[in-house]
């Protein structure tokens, strides 16, 4: 398996993504769902966060699932009607559910039956929005404050069988540059990016939810890193993905990542993405 040179994540692990995070507390058999658009579902192809989760807390038994789906905003989630909403899999019990009968007939006009193998009740939400709702620009931006708080509130009042959610909000990260004639610089995206990530600190600090700033932290990325960290500005690499993930551990728990060279975190990465 290829590992990327130790000088980028020396680089990476001297970044703490601008945060107001306090050190996030897990707890033994903690149930971890991590929701949000294209930059949390393709987390689960390269796998380098969790993997570095389990190294760091082998003790406690973790279970965690990635419900991130490109294309989704917090309040906008594109599915065929047969499909449960986002709560159902915050809170799947064990058992067949017929999608006509998820949240009172709103949802699902099949007869379309769900067969969940195991339990999942969230306890910890890493929530990664922002990117597709900032195409709105600046005029967009008072909706968005609103909404965001909203969605803030129920997630706050909410519980998936384990209490009231820990939720941790995540912005987007920046449009890197890739100075390519087959690729735009990113200079619209990353004037949005920044106005939406400032509203998302304000709105989170207001409702008391921790925040991590990622579009600060993948920009300083960008400008040190050696080689392209992602495939078209927007989307991480792999070599992006694991820089990112240094940065977010650091975020989340006040410490360094687990070094990506250990062969430990190598095979639980391999076991983070057989079963993704």
């Amino acid at each position: 398996m290829k590992l990327f040179p130790r000088s980028l994540f020396a680089v990476a692990s001297t970044l703490t993504a601008v945060s107001s995070v306090h050190a996030l507390e897990l707890k033994k058999g903690d149930h971890v769902a991590i929701v949000g658009s294209a930059l949390a579902d393709r987390q689960q192809h390269f796998g380098w966060l969790e993997a570095f989760i389990h190294k760091a807390y082998p003790e406690l038994d973790l279970t965690v699932r990635n419900l991130g789906f490109a294309g989704d905003e917090f309040n906008v989630h594109p599915r065929s009607d047969e499909v449960p909403p986002t709560e159902y899999f915050l809170d799947m019990k064990k058992g067949d559910v017929n999608a006509k009968g998820i949240a009172n007939g709103q949802v699902g006009n099949t007869d379309v039956v769900f067969k969940a193998g195991t339990e999942f009740h969230a306890g910890v939400i890493l929530a990664y929005w922002g990117f597709n709702e900032s195409f709105k620009g600046e005029s967009g931006l008072g909706e968005f404050r609103t909404k965001l708080d909203e969605y803030l509130k129920t997630l706050l009042r909410s519980d998936f069988g384990a209490g009231r959610p820990r939720i941790v909000l995540f912005s987007p990260i920046a449009h890197e540059n890739l100075r390519s004639p087959n690729f735009g610089d990113g200079a619209t995206n990353n004037s949005n990016l920044g106005m939406y990530a400032a509203a998302m600190t304000d709105v989170a600090k207001a409702n008391g939810v921790e925040f991590v700033d990622l579009f600060t932290a993948s920009t300083e990325l960008y400008r040190t890193a050696k080689t392209p960290l992602t495939i078209n500005g927007i989307h991480l690499n792999q070599q992006g993905d694991q820089a990112l993930a240094a940065v977010q551990f650091k975020a989340l728990f006040s410490k360094e990542a687990p070094a990506a060279s250990d062969s430990h975190v190598e095979r639980l990465r391999f076991a983070v993405l057989e079963k993704n």
